[in-house]
C-alpha cells in the first residue's frame, strides 16, 4: 500500500482531508486519536505521515 493510500485510510474514520491537515495542521488531541484508533501502525509511523501530508510531501487528491 502506498503512503498516499495510508495517509487517506487513516484520515478516513475522522472525516478529515489532506487539505484540512494543509490548511489547520492536525492538532495534538486529534493526532492522539487517530493513533490510539489505529493498532495496525506504530505511533512514530503515524505522526511522520502525517507530518508529511502536512508538508505536501505525500501526493494524491482525497476522493
Amino acid at each position: 500500500m502506498t503512503k498516499t493510500k495510508i495517509a487517506r485510510e487513516l484520515l478516513k474514520p475522522f472525516k478529515l482531508t489532506f487539505q484540512d491537515i494543509r490548511k489547520h495542521g492536525l492538532e495534538a488531541h486529534e493526532i492522539q486519536l487517530i493513533v490510539e484508533n489505529n493498532k495496525q501502525y506504530p505511533e512514530f509511523f503515524i505522526k511522520s505521515l502525517l507530518a508529511e501530508v502536512h508538508q505536501g510531501e505525500v501526493k494524491g487528491r482525497w476522493k
